[in-house]
């Protein structure tokens, strides 16, 4: 019998919030929609303009640090990049083809 599931059987939803957001990504993002939250209450806007503030900076934010660079979070991929580009004794001599875990990609 074939058994249908709602999620593919190598989805990794163990570490994340409802399995959408890293628990990592959860509390900084949190205390970051209650702070623009709080600023943009104290603010004397209409309630759908501070809506709308409010989705163009915390959604996109949301966004970008929640995708994945290959297989790999976002903003550890940036912290890698950023770490690299620091480090003046690190040359690269050939052109590396990153594939994952297969090794046998090329």
């Amino acid at each position: 019998m074939n058994k249908k599931f709602f999620f593919p059987l190598n989805y990794d939803y163990s570490s994340k919030f409802l399995g959408i957001i890293e628990y990592k990504l959860l509390t900084p993002l949190s205390i970051y929609g209650a702070i623009l939250f709080f600023i943009l209450r104290a603010l004397s806007f209409d309630f759908f303009i501070k809506t709308g503030i409010f989705i163009v900076l915390f959604f996109p934010l949301l966004l970008i640090l929640n995708s994945r660079v290959y297989s790999e979070p976002f903003y550890s991929f940036i912290v890698a990049v950023y770490k690299h580009f620091l480090s003046s004794k690190i040359y690269l001599y050939k052109r590396v083809i990153w594939c994952g875990i297969n090794p046998n990609c090329i």
